[in-house]
């Protein structure tokens, strides 16, 4: 009988340890798991945001730069150019004339650009250059690096509480 005595506490401290383990181990998957789609549901829907912005501001410069590139107004395709960048998900936009020159840019081009859409430019139908708008997803990554990291402080403080209330 002793011996029987001596093993039941540990065999119920052993079970305790086992049914701890395995519910930090769900909570913690699960947790994972919600980050993962959290990521999926996200960068779907703000990428898909952040391309359509790009082809709204390119066809919309396409048609507001037709005249001051036809007049060869600097000064009013610069204007119609910044006006656009105040948006932070635009890097820059490039302006170029019928022959692929460049003839107006602000911003940067090539570093961290997500997406480059380009639109022809047409004054009473002839072709007279292309608007090239160039954009970033760093805000969306910002955001969405912000709230993984809640999503996990989040979890694992639950998993702390959980791990304590099992002991």
């Amino acid at each position: 009988m002793k011996g029987r005595g001596k093993g039941a506490p540990s065999a119920r401290i052993s079970l305790r340890v086992l049914v701890s383990f395995i519910t930090l181990s769900i909570a913690v998957l699960t947790s994972i798991s919600f980050v993962l789609f959290s990521y999926v549901l996200f960068s779907s829907t703000e990428l898909a945001g952040l391309r359509a912005k790009a082809e709204d501001v390119s066809t919309r410069l396409s048609r507001a730069l037709a005249a001051p590139l036809w007049n060869m107004d600097a000064v009013s395709y610069k204007a119609v150019i910044a006006s656009e960048l105040a948006d932070g998900a635009l890097l820059g936009i490039v302006l170029r004339d019928e022959s692929g020159h460049v003839i107006g840019e602000i911003g940067s081009f090539e570093s961290e650009a997500f997406d480059v859409r380009r639109k022809d430019i047409f004054h009473d139908r002839a072709r007279i250059g292309d608007v090239s708008v160039y954009v970033t997803n760093r805000g969306i990554l910002k955001l969405y690096n912000s709230r993984i990291a809640s999503i996990l402080e989040f979890s694992w403080g639950m998993s702390a509480v959980i791990a304590l209330m099992l002991f």
